[in-house]
């Protein structure tokens, strides 16, 4: 008999109550901050009555706000979404800095039409695209959207006059208070340190890939010999959740109980999601609930196109003592019968492409005149340039990148850098902890609690230098077959 959560599962809000809901949540907030305004002074200010109301009504309307944001990712029919903008737009009016994300639509039907379409068994149904073609809409999508050319200079010049006149040198510093790195500086050497080892490495596969070319054999894949459809074959898509979740059960004592359809009635966004109740299996916490994971892996129309986890419910302390658990998302775009290799691999980990140089910097100008005088555009081009080695031999069809690249404008300004600093502490983390036997559970249980356990609410570059017993590296990065594949991330 399936156990009961001690705690509901998310409740998922109409489209007809989705505005409201916003309205309420920036009503409270309103209210909150004319209340500290009438009643505390300067002299009287302290956490309890400044800083505690806002987080508590924060960690109130938390699960409420994340239902809205899922449904900017992964609800299809047209009124919820268009409910969930007008709740964004109605919350951004009012000074929260929060943009969801943007896709567009890419190749249109009928430009498509005119692409041959593959006939063989390797390349049945496959689009057949000229390397003019390719040449065409490489362009076409780098030249897209001029018209935030001057928006994005705008943006970060009021970013790095509002850092300084709150006193700090630059809107990479003020950002990085919230962030894993130390100081820019930190950050700015990591990259350096990582821009100087893997460069050269990328040259000495850059030459063999146009060794290839001039060949006129084909790529990696040949050389290798890799068919990735037959290697799909062993990923059952459903099978491979499956399998992931035992691992993870195995590996951190954990244990996960499916939700039935009917339990899942008022709780989910669509029929294709599946969810889990989680309960801890370690000695001592047996049986204590840890919270619940939703999975929503399959494409279907109207649905964000990224692959991301998403936080539905994030855990706190109520004001009483309790605790309220997280609830979680696994959001992918699969089909729904096989994974390949890389599928499997977003599966555990989301993909990612950056250009963490350019975000570092563009948010820390020396002096604020400098930041008047950038070419953003020029500046982004020359560093892709300069990391991935392919030089554009016509520069007008250079187009201002910075225009579609979202992420600066929602929330990772000063801070894509991450991923790629993740990736250098996950392969330090492996090389020194789970290389030798992957299934060690010793490991995996120091790991739990040394780094996971804690959250938030402690440093985490402390945390991992304390498990670790120094200070992390890039250097296990560099060795590994990974490393590579982060020159484009730089």
């Amino acid at each position: 008999m399936a156990r009961i959560p001690p705690q509901p599962l998310p409740r998922m809000l109409a489209a007809s109550e989705i505005v409201p809901t916003m309205e309420r949540i920036i009503a409270n907030r309103k209210a909150i901050h004319e209340a500290v305004a009438i009643t505390v002074t300067p002299e009287t200010a302290s956490f309890e009555n400044v800083v505690r109301p806002w987080l508590e009504a924060e960690d109130c309307d938390a699960g409420r706000w994340q239902v809205i944001d899922m449904y900017g990712y992964a609800v299809a029919d047209q009124a919820t979404r268009d409910a969930a903008e007008e709740a964004t737009r109605l919350m951004s009016e009012r000074g929260f800095d929060y943009v969801s994300p943007d896709e567009l639509s890419g190749v249109t039907p009928s430009e498509l039409e005119d692409f041959e379409v593959g006939t063989e068994p390797h390349n049945l149904g496959k689009v057949f695209i000229d390397f003019k073609t390719w040449k065409r809409l490489y362009i076409n999508n780098e030249n897209k959207l001029a018209e935030n050319i001057s928006l994005f200079r705008d943006i970060v010049i009021l970013r790095d006059q509002n850092a300084r006149l709150l006193g700090y040198k630059s809107h990479a510093e003020k950002r990085l208070q919230d962030r894993v790195a130390p100081s820019v500086q930190w950050a700015e050497e990591m990259l350096g340190r990582l821009r100087g080892e893997l460069l050269p490495k990328g040259k000495e596969e850059l030459d063999l890939l146009r060794a290839k070319k001039r060949d006129n054999t084909g790529g990696e894949a040949e050389q290798q010999q890799i068919d990735q459809e037959r290697i799909s074959e062993y990923f059952p898509l459903r099978t491979t959740v499956a399998a992931m979740l035992r691992l993870f059960a195995s590996f951190f004592l954990l244990q996960f109980e499916p939700i039935t359809p009917a339990d899942l009635e008022g709780s989910t966004w669509h029929e294709d999601v599946e969810a889990w109740s989680v309960w801890n299996n370690r000695e001592n916490h047996k049986g204590a609930f840890v919270g619940y994971l939703y999975s929503d892996i399959l494409y279907r129309e109207g649905k964000y196109k990224g692959n991301q986890n998403v936080n539905l419910q994030p855990s706190y302390l109520k004001p009483d003592g309790s605790r309220v658990l997280p609830a979680t998302i696994l959001m992918c775009n699969f089909s729904p019968s096989t994974a390949t290799h890389h599928e499997v691999k977003t599966l555990f980990h989301g993909d990612i492409r950056a250009t963490s140089i350019f975000d570092i910097t563009v948010h820390n100008p020396i002096s604020h005149e400098d930041i008047l005088k950038l070419d953003a555009a020029q500046l982004y081009n020359d560093i892709t340039e300069d990391v991935t080695m392919l030089r554009n031999p016509d520069k007008s069809t250079r187009g201002p990148a910075t225009c579609h690249f979202g992420h600066l404008m929602s929330g990772y300004d000063a801070g894509y850098f991450s991923y790629i600093s993740a990736q250098a502490f996950a392969a330090e983390l492996f090389e020194t902890t789970f290389a030798a036997d992957p299934r060690r559970q010793d490991a995996w249980q120091r790991y739990r609690t040394g780094t996971l356990e804690a959250g938030g609410s402690r440093d985490e570059l402390a945390m991992l230098t304390g498990f670790l017993g120094h200070p992390p590296s890039p250097d296990a990065l560099v060795r590994s077959p990974q490393g590579l594949s982060c020159v484009a991330k730089l």
